[in-house]
């Protein structure tokens, strides 16, 4: 009985109190609610930066020229940045890259040493693994949904990409057939070099003073040898394809030495029809001044070699 007395006291001295308890943890509660949603909201911006930082680093690869699009207006605020800058080497593969069966001077230079003479490795590093870092960045500056007194909402993002993909046209060639020995290594100025160099410069300077240069007028216009299309030398070539065979012997047999081969490609042959190095460099150059004609009829010493190189031809198999 007394028990029940003593509960019943302590109930009618707490009663009223929940509502101020609900009063006091109320702001407590509201506060931890605005930063759950500030998070959130931070955490949403920031996934948004990296898309953004992503895609300005991917579409400013080789070929794809897209740095001038337009940014995403439906998720990335006017004011908010995006873009690509240079970045720093990737040490990590250096360490790999740098073994001692690609460390070499032929392949890295800067000087690379044989018999009595040496060669200069071009300095494109083309073939530094670790070079052609870029980044693409995104920056977005915001206030938080709740608790302004946080500041503003600061999100930088980087994304770093390998962009050196070893294009020819990002190593410097003008096109993908175009040779890569000139291009890798400076042949013109190697001491074993030196004599040829001065022979042809010598050659050079006769044919710019020759008092009879108008008679290379053909040549110096540059005309194309061929009529319709484009030939950039005159070698003779196997292409290797996906369904040739993969034993090099019966690449050489079939390839090479069979007739219509590589062989046959340089020296030319009657049956079946091949023409050789000399016969397409002869046609070549008749289709050239067959052209230059056409533009100066009246020109006999043209019409004299275009007769000289057809007689020519008719000898060749």
């Amino acid at each position: 009985m007394q028990s029940r007395t003593i509960n019943k006291r302590t109930r009618g001295q707490r009663s009223g109190l929940a509502p101020l308890e609900l009063v006091l943890a109320l702001p407590l509660l509201l506060s931890v609610m605005a930063l759950i949603v500030n998070f959130g909201h931070a955490a949403t911006w920031k996934i948004r930066g990296a898309t953004n930082a992503r895609l300005a680093m991917w579409r400013h690869r080789p070929m794809w020229s897209a740095d001038s699009d337009p940014k995403p207006m439906s998720w990335w605020p006017q004011a908010a940045t995006m873009g690509v800058a240079g970045s720093n080497r990737i040490s990590q593969v250096d360490a790999g890259w740098n073994q001692s069966a690609i460390a070499q001077g032929w392949i890295k230079g800067p000087v690379f040493s044989g018999g009595g003479g040496y060669l200069m490795v071009r300095d494109k590093r083309v073939n530094e693994m670790s070079e052609g870092v870029s980044q693409g960045t995104s920056s977005i500056s915001q206030r938080y949904p709740f608790l302004p007194s946080m500041g503003l909402m600061k999100l930088n993002v980087d994304h770093s990409l390998l962009d050196s993909t070893w294009q020819y046209e990002t190593m410097g060639y003008a096109n993908n057939g175009q040779r890569r020995a000139n291009g890798w290594w400076n042949l013109e100025d190697s001491p074993d070099w030196a004599a040829e160099k001065q022979v042809f410069l010598e050659a050079d300077t006769r044919m710019v003073s020759n008092p009879q240069r108008e008679l290379m007028l053909p040549l110096d216009r540059d005309i194309n040898p061929w009529t319709g299309g484009f030939v950039g030398d005159f070698y003779a070539r196997y292409r290797y394809g996906n369904n040739d065979p993969n034993d090099p012997q019966v690449i050489r047999q079939t390839k090479i030495i069979n007739p219509t081969g590589l062989v046959d490609q340089i020296k030319g042959r009657s049956q079946p029809p091949t023409p050789g190095v000399c016969k397409t460099m002869a046609q070549g150059y008749l289709a050239m001044y067959q052209t230059q004609l056409a533009l100066d009829p009246q020109n006999a010493q043209l019409q004299q070699w275009i007769q000289q190189l057809k007689d020519f031809i008719a000898q060749l198999p």
